[in-house]
């Protein structure tokens, strides 16, 4: 439940960070700066971490519980779970691109339909481009049955080592100069890390557990906001030229840091009653987080700048954006979601995969 809740903080950041930055922003086309903008990344980084959490500890919980690992069953739920929505989002922006009322490519849908617009430089357009965050979850989905079966009884200890890589990696490639794919690999690790890391809390799900409801969950807590304060004003009020030694400095901080902490303040209420759980229960944050994955879908329709729409339309009312999300969660999502649980069920565990550790 309060997974669910901090999905509504984690869609509310990211729509109002568009809706103020892009829609109505002065400046729409640079980078988005700023408390929104910095809304809207650690919006999306929320969601990583819940991703990573949720998806290692339904396969932790299948091997205990069916004494294996299916892979069939894996893919038949994240298929039907992804797929539907997002096709259906983007046949609906092909529609209204052909009927120009927004200007959308047909290569840049094309793009987003097959998870490659976290590739940098890539023509996705702007109603496709939020797919970026997609990319990297579907590539995550594609790796992760190989990582947690390959590491067997010690995938907890495997998937520590690949988020120790993940953070590694840009610092190793920045001291050896490496340039070309390996400047485009050194900045996937950055979102893979947070999805990584919310897999290494659920792997190493009873030390998380004995931290949170520890006597060092108040210093682990206060370390942890107090870091991301100091981060977001860092951000928002200071201006450090690029490439200065201050600028590197801010980098290597959110590199190492960002993702823990982060991932510390979200999964740690899991198991404790804290001051935020009550708000985090709610109804509205419980609604918001239902409807989250629709809800970031269609936002992307509602708070395009001006100039993305081709002809007036009830695609430049953001509020609508609300409707349209919790439309698609009830015809949409909740049947392939259900859907997908009956059929996996249809599938045997694969005899290939290790069996639960006793």
């Amino acid at each position: 439940m309060e997974l669910d809740g901090w999905r509504g903080i984690a869609i509310l950041c990211v729509v109002i960070g568009h809706t103020l930055n892009v829609r109505y922003g002065v400046n729409p086309q640079d980078e988005p700066t700023g408390v929104t903008g910095l809304l809207a990344a650690w919006g999306v980084d929320i969601f990583f971490i819940i991703s990573g959490f949720i998806i290692t500890r339904l396969a932790i919980r299948e091997r205990i519980e069916q004494g294996r690992f299916s892979t069939r069953r894996f893919y038949t739920r994240r298929i039907l779970r992804i797929i539907p929505a997002f096709y259906f989002y983007l046949l609906c922006i092909t529609v209204f691109a052909t009927a120009r009322l927004i200007d959308q490519p047909p290569h840049g849908t094309a793009l987003a339909a097959v998870f490659v617009c976290n590739v940098p430089q890539m023509p996705c357009g702007w109603f496709a481009a939020h797919s970026w965050t997609l990319a990297f979850e579907e590539q995550f989905y594609l790796a992760f049955p190989l990582i947690f079966c390959a590491g067997g009884k010690r995938h907890a200890a495997v998937l520590l080592v690949i988020f120790a890589v993940l953070v590694a990696f840009p610092f190793i490639r920045f001291a050896a100069q490496l340039e070309g794919i390996w400047r485009i690999v050194g900045g996937f690790c950055g979102s893979f890390s947070f999805i990584c890391c919310g897999a290494v809390a659920a792997a190493h799900e009873a030390t998380l557990r004995r931290f949170a409801i520890g006597p060092l969950r108040a210093h682990l807590s206060v370390v942890s906001a107090g870091f991301l304060l100091g981060l977001a004003m860092l951000s928002v009020f200071a201006s450090f030229p690029l490439g200065s030694p201050a600028a590197y400095a801010q980098a290597s901080l959110t590199t190492v840091f960002l993702p823990p902490c982060l991932a510390w303040l979200v999964l740690s209420l899991v198991y404790r009653d804290g001051w935020l759980a009550p708000l985090l229960r709610s109804r509205l944050l419980q609604f918001f987080g239902l409807i989250s994955y629709s809800l970031y879908l269609w936002q992307q329709v509602f708070t395009a700048e001006a100039s993305q729409y081709l002809a007036p339309s009830l695609l430049t009312f953001p509020p609508l954006m609300v409707v349209v999300a919790a439309l698609s969660w009830y015809c949409i999502e909740r049947p392939c979601i259900r859907a997908g649980r009956r059929l996996s069920l249809r599938w045997p565990a694969s005899p290939a995969i290790h069996p639960a550790s006793p």
